[in-house]
């Protein structure tokens, strides 16, 4: 198992945050204990590793929900071949707010992938699961995994009076 020093922060201020004091020390000190028995790999988020992060922040500029501790981590998994470049599926996704309050998304490329959810920041989460489990789908029928059409979304403005 790998980790990063920013992950192992973020897990510990969230530790701190959500479990009670005494069971925040003791995970985490297991964590230590692990990270020292050489069970987890700790990578630290060098100089070159922060600025290719910053380059993939530049880069997904439309993707702000994207943390930059997630970024780095992104980087590692290049750097240590876990994922590569060309493993990476990226897709439009279109939200809409729900009458019935809310919020519902649904990919293009992909067609039938929706979800929907109370915030914004939970239907992307909701949606990234569909549209993980609609791949898995795809590929498991052997049926051809549809990538990202070059397009973009516009709007026209019509008056009432022009089609009157």
């Amino acid at each position: 198992m790998v980790t990063s020093d920013y992950v192992l922060d973020e897990v510990i201020t969230a530790l701190f945050k959500n479990v009670a004091f005494s069971g925040a020390i003791e995970f985490i000190e297991s964590l230590f204990a692990a990270i020292k028995g050489n069970q987890i790999m700790l990578e630290r988020i060098t100089e070159s590793r922060f600025k290719a992060a910053w380059s993939l922040r530049k880069k997904y500029q439309d993707e702000p929900d994207i943390s930059f501790t997630d970024l780095t981590s992104f980087i590692l998994m290049q750097e240590l071949d876990v994922i590569r470049d060309d493993e990476i599926m990226e897709y439009t996704v279109l939200v809409y707010k729900a009458q019935e309050g809310g919020f519902w998304a649904e990919v293009p490329s992909l067609p039938g992938c929706f979800s929907q959810g109370e915030t914004v920041e939970e239907t992307m989460i909701n949606v990234k699961e569909a549209v993980e489990a609609h791949i898995l789908a795809l590929k498991e029928e052997e049926e051809k995994i549809p990538k990202e059409e070059d397009f973009f979304i516009a709007r026209i403005n019509i008056t009432e009076s022009a089609i009157a």
